[in-house]
């Protein structure tokens, strides 16, 4: 039960509702509600679970989507992806791979389907990483050693995001690479066997 306080305590056109806030005073934790334009005040005593039960479904983790779906797109085959992250980030890496020629499809019970088709293809237009910097790292190097020719493009935030630690390394392999002072949008002619870096 609570213990109303007095009514100068309450705003006068406190509107018939219930929020909830909490505090520690004298080490007890306190917490006042207001219904109906009633403030109650609760004092509570919470004590640590010795045990939970139950199972829980873990999101889809952002980093391994990326590179789950760039090796599902470069085997040869079908390859099915389960709890795939549903990050705009991973979304961005698939509609790029759609770009590729890779086949992408969702499934009803959430999982992705994709198919490493024999050879990727030229894109018939830049390729959106939207703000996925994991996304246009790795896929410049797919694109270098495919010796695919490409653009890489982001939104304003990710075309403000320096890629020369990219840049030189591959362009060490072999590619070229046209950017912003480093920046993107990043223009990249791959090669066909890129020399390895020694």
């Amino acid at each position: 039960s609570g213990t109303e306080l007095p009514r100068q305590n309450r705003s006068r056109d406190q509107s018939p509702k219930c929020c909830y806030y909490s505090s520690f005073k004298g080490g007890n934790p306190r917490g006042i509600c207001y219904v109906s334009g009633v403030t109650y005040l609760y004092h509570m005593k919470l004590a640590p679970a010795r045990r939970i039960t139950g199972r829980i479904q873990l999101p889809g983790d952002k980093s391994i989507s990326h590179r789950a779906a760039l090796i599902a797109a470069l085997a040869n085959g079908p390859s099915e992806i389960t709890n795939f992250s549903t990050a705009r980030d991973c979304a961005s890496t698939l509609s790029c791979l759609r770009e590729l020629g890779v086949p992408v499809e969702h499934s009803e019970d959430g999982k992705i389907r994709l198919s490493g088709p024999k050879k990727l293809v030229t894109p018939a237009k830049p390729l959106d990483c939207g703000n996925s910097g994991s996304t246009m790292r790795i896929l410049a190097g797919v694109l270098t050693g495919h010796g695919l020719t490409a653009e890489l493009t982001g939104d304003e935030s990710l075309s403000a995001r320096p890629m020369r630690r990219i840049i030189e390394p591959l362009e060490l392999m072999g590619a070229t690479i046209d950017a912003r002072d480093g920046n993107p949008p990043l223009k990249i002619r791959g090669v066909s066997g890129p020399t390895p870096i020694t």
